[in-house]
């Protein structure tokens, strides 16, 4: 669970990540829209960590009806080599036979991800897919 402490690194790390898919998608966010994205719903972040290393982050929130992931970011230099893949592989054992949501930004390759995982294009809007995975099971990424 991340602390008070690494609100810094999630910010930095949000920005570094969204900002060249915002820019695709027309959205431009000042430092101050960054961090309250951060701030919100705090309580649901957690570290990504390799070996003691942070390489990203997840937030999510678990319900009776089903598990919502709200951000999943994983540092360049990791990314592709299958860890995001097993954050979503976690979410998605503790979700049993429940349905997870989720969204994208359209333009974020990170969308292969989830459609291997096992999630469907649910919807959309002018920046973002809705996808949702089926809730009598899913399709393991390995």
């Amino acid at each position: 669970k991340a602390s008070l402490d690494e609100k810094p690194y999630l910010q930095t790390l949000r920005r570094l990540i969204l900002a060249p898919y915002l820019v695709h998608a027309g959205t431009l966010l000042a430092d101050e829209e960054h961090n309250s994205r951060v701030d919100e719903q705090y309580e649901f972040s957690f570290l990504v960590l390799l070996g003691g290393i942070r390489i990203g982050m997840a937030k999510y929130e678990s319900s009776c009806e089903e598990i919502r992931i709200l951000q999943l970011q994983i540092l360049p230099d990791y990314q592709g080599q299958g860890y995001g893949g097993g954050v979503i592989e976690q979410l998605l054992r503790l979700a049993g036979q429940g349905p997870v949501s989720l969204a994208v930004l359209k333009g974020n390759p990170a969308i292969r991800l989830y459609l291997r995982a096992g999630f469907k294009v649910v919807g959309e809007d002018d920046h973002e897919y809705h996808m949702k995975t089926d809730p009598c099971g899913y399709s393991r990424l390995n």
